[in-house]
């Protein structure tokens, strides 16, 4: 049994074409400065007809005979975001396989633990994946590939032209890709989603223009991300060049690219753009202004700069508008579950922190409350359900089959506002309602305070909620500091906050130690009460389990 080749699908019919017109030419469409790798679409789908000949042969008998019979069969891939990540996750959906990016946080045990719960018939791993081949091999019957052995061992040739193989047709509406969560606010689920929503998700995006092969994207997500992997497999099929920065990112990396006039696409979480802001303001905004002019020159070829993850703050946002001739960020709204919800163009219009934008074509909203509550969803690239979880996805959906999103919206006229997680931001106080973000924005004010996350905690031996906040304080606050719940609420008061939207219970943590994150850029509130508020983490954790 041989290899099948290339699919006869949109993907690989659009990236054959253009690696046809790279075939006799030296151009870089693909850098990844971590592994010092310089590639174009040619070399791109000669490593991926490589990589697929070794993998499947590497692929046990009945593994082989699923993926003629159309069967999902899951293939992990650890990697971080980079050519051996884009290799690996092209050569696996080529085979019709279900690809599985896996957090690059994740360890062997745990691997070896969801290897064995999606039935896993491979896990490929990239050369700075953490994870140790021969350790992971040795607890599993499944195959274990180390691309970097066999991409190193065996460089690949481009042919003097590629073509689709017309016989290996691919079921679109077959599972092709396995998703996780971030588990920002509860355990991560399995996503599974059918080739067919990445297809229409991405010849939407083709339809649209918005990237040329004019274009550069800086590539920061992680691997496992959907967001992120429906931007890059975007900018591949659109011809444009993608830095992949993994490992190398920081604001002074970042601005040298913009120096440099290369960079014009940018999709990141907002930490990241306010780390470029004060690094402008702190160092380059004194430097004279022939170098200062240099950057900001760079900076107008940056139309795009997109947030992604989570949603900016009004200072991230205002702190990035601050400098010269910025463009305001670009806000948009998905979910794992259902790709793309609502977007705002790059026009400028209403940049509050909380607007998401308009909903995007063929989606369908409602909010449980008419113009304010949880906002449930109807997409045309719904996914096909939880894996192995049928309990999950029906309790997903109402009665309508509109996917229950867990976000708290507000809908004014046409457009959306984001209020945060229902469960974890949006504090039921005797019927008044208590925005997490608002309360944070007001103690952020404080000279005293660094970071905060306010989260609820239950009433003693009621089900009514209490506002509760998490506080980091100010580096270079005296060992000895410390504020007491009455201190805030004085302060929080002289702020204009009501009686009910203050704190009743503070920790603080250590000054040098970040909050937890999550995945993209989320704050990571679960962890933080699970680490803080342990009971209330308890209480959640057992709601959750029944």
């Amino acid at each position: 049994m041989d290899p099948p080749g290339l699919p006869n699908d949109f993907m690989f019919q659009r990236l054959v074409n253009i690696a046809n017109n790279h075939v006799k030419r030296d151009y870089n469409t693909l850098i990844d400065y971590q592994a010092d790798c310089y590639a174009n679409h040619a070399k791109l789908l000669a490593d991926v007809l490589e990589l697929q000949s070794i993998l499947f042969r590497k692929l046990s008998r009945g593994s082989r005979k699923a993926l003629n019979s159309a069967e999902h069969v899951v293939i992990l891939l650890s990697a971080p975001a980079g050519y051996e990540w884009l290799v690996s996750f092209l050569t696996i959906l080529s085979l019709g396989a279900v690809v599985s990016p896996i957090s690059t946080e994740i360890k062997e045990a745990e691997m070896a633990e969801l290897s064995k719960e999606t039935n896993a018939a491979a896990i490929v791993l990239g050369s700075l994946s953490p994870l140790n081949a021969n350790k992971l091999a040795s607890s599993l019957e499944c195959p274990v590939i180390a691309v970097n052995e066999w991409l190193l061992a065996q460089p690949s040739t481009p042919p003097k032209q590629f073509q689709t193989n017309p016989k290996h047709v691919l079921d679109e509406e077959s599972a092709g890709y396995l998703l996780f969560t971030s588990g920002s606010t509860s355990r991560p689920k399995g996503v599974l989603h059918s080739r067919n929503t990445f297809t229409t998700v991405l010849s939407g995006l083709m339809s649209t223009g918005i990237l040329s092969e004019q274009d550069t994207i800086i590539y920061t997500f992680a691997s496992n991300l959907a967001s992120g992997i429906v931007y890059c497999l975007y900018t591949l099929l659109a011809g444009a060049k993608i830095e992949f920065s993994a490992g190398v990112w920081s604001p002074e990396w970042m601005w040298e690219r913009i120096r440099e006039g290369r960079a014009t696409v940018v999709v990141d979480q907002p930490s990241r753009y306010k780390e470029m802001a004060d690094f402008y303001w702190n160092e380059l905004s004194f430097r004279s202004e022939q170098e200062k002019n240099a950057y900001l020159n760079g900076l107008r070829h940056f139309r795009w700069p997109a947030v992604s993850g989570s949603q900016p703050t009004e200072a991230f946002r205002a702190g990035w508008n601050s400098i010269p001739g910025a463009t305001h960020l670009i806000n948009s709204y998905g979910m794992t579950e259902v790709s793309g919800i609502t977007g705002l163009p790059p026009t400028g219009e209403d940049p509050s922190d909380k607007c998401t934008g308009y909903l995007l074509p063929g989606v369908e909203a409602n909010l449980e409350d008419g113009e304010l509550g949880e906002l449930l969803v109807h997409t045309p690239n719904m996914f096909m359900g939880y894996f192995n979880r049928p309990d999950l996805t029906k309790m997903a959906f109402d009665e309508n089959g509109f996917f229950r999103t867990g976000d708290f919206f507000e809908r004014r006229g046409a457009k959306y506002y984001f209020h945060g997680r229902v469960n974890v931001d949006v504090i039921n106080i005797q019927g008044r309602l208590v925005f997490a973000a608002d309360v944070e924005a007001q103690i952020l004010s404080l000279p005293y305070v660094q970071d905060v996350y306010v989260v609820p905690i239950s009433q003693m031996g009621t089900a009514e909620k209490m506002v509760a906040a998490i506080i980091r304080p100010s580096v270079g606050t005296a060992s000895n500091f410390h504020v007491t719940v009455d201190q805030l609420r004085r302060d929080l008061k002289d702020l204009g906050l009501e009686e009910y939207q203050m704190p009743v219970a503070i920790q603080l943590t250590d000054p040098d130690i970040p909050l937890p994150m999550g995945t993209g850029g989320k704050k990571g509130k679960a962890q933080a009460i699970k680490k803080y508020f342990p009971s209330e983490w308890e209480t959640s954790l057992e709601r959750e389990k029944a």
